[in-house]
């Protein structure tokens, strides 16, 4: 083929891929975990408002096509609102919605995504993934997430630590990824779920505190969720000394005393009251910018 021609096929390539784009986006999904019946899924519809709505059950496998053409504000409630069987059939009388037969690549991208689903137990399974699994240098194999959160350097090694395909095989399972790969390999999406699909790694530090990545089994490296370095408790760990505000306490077993140490790193003004050598029972903060105080309480028990 000359260059004319293959200029040509992938103007033809990119204009069919174009077409079934648009094609995808003529059509509304909705989820119905819950719709096992017809008369649910079409109400399920109905409740949406006039258009071309393909309803799917993800974790039943079934999808079904309904246009609504009138109608489709009755008893379920504004649209978008899930209805249950009564609703839907009282809907029904004031409405009018077709049943046709969903397009086959919409089937398709359902049976790839049940499959995940039922592998991973989500289209997004979470892994824990201890720090040691990721073969960082022995420097930072005992940092925790409040280094993390101020170590750019540390970031980037965790970032590329969690992307790699040897720790991904370690942590997930064959099949997994390979029913992952399947559903990701889909050029067009018309339910949505190919674009939903992915690993989160959640990454357990020595103290327990942790923080997540997402993970792109086509990316080197993973994207570290913002704002979701936690305590081993699942407190929060502000990156920033603007999020320095509310109260933590050690209610969930949590020792506070890294995150005194860490919001007094930030910049927040930290006042101790109660017994010098008691645990730290709570934090609380309030005020901004400069003006940042820190209360924390000691007890002695």
């Amino acid at each position: 083929m000359d260059v004319k021609g293959i200029l040509l096929a992938g103007v033809f390539a990119a204009s069919m891929l174009a077409a079934s784009r648009a094609e995808a986006q003529f059509y509304k999904p909705l989820r119905c975990d819950s719709c096992a019946t017809s008369d649910q899924f079409r109400g399920r519809a109905i409740s949406a408002g006039q258009g071309h709505h393909l309803v799917y059950s993800l974790t039943n496998n079934r999808i079904e096509y309904w246009h609504v053409t009138s109608g489709g504000s009755g008893p379920g409630g504004p649209p978008g609102t899930p209805m249950n069987v009564e609703g839907a059939t009282a809907a029904v009388a004031s409405s009018t919605a077709l049943e046709r037969i969903p397009p086959v690549e919409a089937v398709n991208e359902l049976n790839k995504a049940h499959t995940l689903h039922a592998i991973g137990g989500d289209l997004r399974p979470m892994f824990n993934v201890p720090v040691h699994m990721l073969g960082l240098p022995a420097s930072h194999r005992t940092k925790t997430a409040y280094e993390f959160v101020k170590d750019y350097n540390m970031r980037s090694m965790v970032s590329s630590a969690v992307g790699d395909a040897g720790v991904i095989s370690q942590v997930t399972s064959s099949n997994l990824i390979g029913a992952l790969q399947d559903l990701k390999s889909l050029v067009t999406s018309y339910l949505g779920l190919r674009d939903q699909a992915g690993l989160i790694f959640k990454v357990v530090f020595t103290d327990g505190s942790y923080v997540q990545f997402t993970v792109d089994i086509d990316s080197p490296l993973g994207t570290y969720i913002e704002d979701s370095a936690r305590t081993a408790a699942g407190q929060a760990i502000p990156s920033s000394i603007d999020d320095v505000r509310g109260t933590w306490t050690n209610g969930g077993g949590d020792n506070l005393g890294p995150m005194a140490d860490h919001f007094g790193r930030l910049g927040a003004t930290m006042t101790f009251v109660g017994a010098a050598g008691g645990a730290i029972t709570s934090i609380v903060c309030s005020g901004v910018g400069a003006e940042k105080v820190c209360r924390v309480t000691r007890v002695i028990y």
